[in-house]
């Protein structure tokens, strides 16, 4: 027997408490923990770092500011398939999760945030850092576990471990996402570790029940049968993957062995995490193209994952009349509103179906051998194209995305930014990607990519890690680089600067009105990159031409340590390049056809 709670001091009771969450947590498969430290949370926090000392025990970044740890725990999700698990104090600090949060609901990423809160005596009377977090984050968390206080009964601390271990389960699925534990701590805060509950905690502690993890979950098999009975009665097909992470991807040889099955090419981009040399890559550019629309486009597509990136694919199944099939283990990814069949399930289990009702693949098609020609017409254009950048007095944005890429070493990890970044990889790469992208496709937001990538870097190998993003993203989110002051592994934050926000010059607006009316929406600054990255004390490199990307890239990735890499380029140089490509392209596609 051991003693109750009941005979147990008040400060002894809340460490105990403390103690319990914090290891059931870590029971449950927590491997990381990101905290913001905060008085409420003190018990928690103590908690946790006695946990970290145990051998092999969780790992725990402190990270100051809220909205940074969010995307920090977010990384760690992105690039391990595994919640990371957030500590923050009572009040406002909470809400700082909140960006992380959106995006780990539209991204189906797992996350734990567990917010220290007051006894509830203490609510509603004007009480300081205090308000109510009940389901604070509303309908974007995937689950709400109230904890409440230690307290003596015996039963409330079975309970306790079953909600940890039961809000693991939840945030990995079926639907995965983001779920807040809200639990609440009474003065004294100080850490009582010794005491009549030590023993009592130990009896608790244990393996993570298997009936609480995740089992696969698959398409059914009769819509299998009938999916693949679509496949084989297109005239033309394609299978269109889209932004996912590599957990979230299906294994390549997988998809390989569907697309031989049904003869259908694979269509991807920088963000699906596939590569394939007989895959379909410049679809953005070749759709753009009238000729080459009528030609090419499949009658029957299966989307794997989130609708692609790409504007011109978007704009055609908006417009044209095209059966297509939607598989995602996350969400509802049809933003035209005009799928046949949307299905969430995981990627690998539902391929693998499918699979068994796939006959012999058909021989190679006069479709198939035209699609290829104008990929390499493609090709060819974007080849001329950087030839003519690579003469131009000022470094291009073409060639500048084209020379990082080119240096960047197969076992490496790229994340993406958003906004132009993630579409400027597509169009102007000519280089085989690294084996890990990863790219904020949740919500698209230019939130918390230095952060993110921080935490991916923590989960990402013995390989380098390069963030390739905008300037204004990386300004958004210069916190981050207090986190990424920290890491011990080769993290390369490459910021394109073209002194703006240079995809509103994509927009219709832009070519109805001058430079300064378009002004506040490329929001020009005259902010010191090398500066900013000073204050953390994190190396800083500028590169203004090719061999400047080189020699920088060359001194950074074999360095176990953060560092900056500020590429100038010519301000307006990625319109001008994009619009030559299509040009080019154009022509081109004209005599392959």
């Amino acid at each position: 027997m051991h003693p109750g709670p009941d005979s147990a001091t008040s400060a002894h009771l809340t460490s105990s408490w403390a103690r319990l969450l914090m290891h059931s947590l870590w029971d449950a498969g927590v491997e990381h923990f990101v905290v913001s430290p905060g008085s409420r949370s003190t018990p928690f926090t103590w908690a946790l770092m006695q946990l970290a000392r145990k051998p092999g025990g969780p790992g725990v970044q402190i990270v100051l500011d809220e909205r940074s740890a969010g995307f920090v725990a977010l990384g760690v999700a992105r690039g391990s398939g595994k919640p990371a698990a957030l500590l923050c104090t009572s009040g406002s600090a909470a809400a700082n999760y909140f960006p992380a949060v959106v995006e780990a609901r539209a991204a189906g990423l797992p996350l734990l945030m567990v917010t220290s809160d007051r006894p509830t005596e203490l609510g509603q009377c004007g009480a300081p850092q205090t308000l109510d977090q009940l389901k604070l984050y509303g309908d974007q968390a995937v689950g709400f576990f109230e904890l409440g206080q230690a307290e003596s009964d015996l039963r409330a601390w079975r309970g306790l471990r079953r909600m940890a271990l039961q809000a693991y389960a939840t945030s990995t699925g079926p639907i995965p996402g983001p779920v807040q534990l809200n639990v609440r701590a009474r003065k004294p805060l100080e850490p009582e570790p010794d005491g009549p509950l030590a023993s009592f905690v130990d009896s608790l502690l244990g393996p993570h029940p298997q009936h609480l993890i995740r089992t696969e979950v698959s398409i059914s098999d009769a819509a299998a049968e009938q999916l693949a009975q679509r496949l084989h009665q297109a005239k033309r097909g394609a299978i269109v993957c889209g932004p996912l992470s590599p957990a979230q991807a299906a294994p390549l040889q997988l998809l390989r062995l569907v697309s031989e099955a049904s003869g259908w090419p694979l269509w991807y981009e920088a963000t699906s995490n596939v590569e394939s040399p007989s895959g379909v890559t410049r679809f953005d550019t070749w759709l753009r193209d009238a000729a080459a629309r009528r030609e090419l486009l499949p009658d029957v597509m299966l989307q794997l994952g989130p609708a692609p990136t790409s504007g011109s694919l978007l704009r055609v199944l908006d417009q044209v009349e095209l059966e297509r099939h939607v598989i995602c283990p996350f969400g509802y990814q049809d933003p035209v509103n005009r799928a046949a069949s949307v299905q969430r399930a995981d990627l690998a289990p539902s391929l693998e179906r499918l699979l068994t009702h796939l006959a012999v693949a058909p021989a190679a098609s006069a479709h198939g051998q035209r699609l290829m020609r104008v990929e390499a017409a493609c090709q060819a254009a974007l080849v001329e194209v950087l030839e003519a950048c690579d003469k131009e007095s000022q470094l291009s944005e073409a060639s500048a995305f084209d020379a990082v890429l080119q240096n960047l070493p197969e076992a490496a990890t790229l994340s993406l930014g958003n906004s132009l970044t993630v579409r400027e990889v597509d169009w102007f790469r000519r280089h085989r990607l690294p084996g890990r992208v990863l790219s904020q496709r949740g919500l698209n937001g230019i939130d918390g990519n230095v952060s993110a990538a921080v935490g991916a870097r923590l989960v990402g190998g013995p390989g380098p890690h390069l963030l390739l993003l905008g300037d204004l993203s990386f300004l958004h989110d210069l916190g981050g680089l207090g986190a990424a002051r920290n890491a011990q592994a080769p993290l390369v934050i490459c910021v394109i600067n073209n002194a703006g926000g240079r995809i509103f010059e994509m927009l219709p607006l832009a070519s109805q009105v001058d430079a300064s009316a378009l002004e506040p929406w490329t929001t020009p600054h005259q902010a010191d990159l090398k500066q900013a990255a000073g204050i953390h004390g994190i190396a800083y490199f500028r590169a203004n031409t090719r061999s400047e990307i080189k020699a920088s890239l060359d001194a950074c990735l074999g360095r176990n340590a953060a560092a900056v890499v500020e590429v100038r380029v010519a301000d307006q140089s990625s319109i001008s390049a994009q619009r030559a490509l299509w040009r080019s392209a154009s022509e081109r596609i004209s005599a392959a056809l």
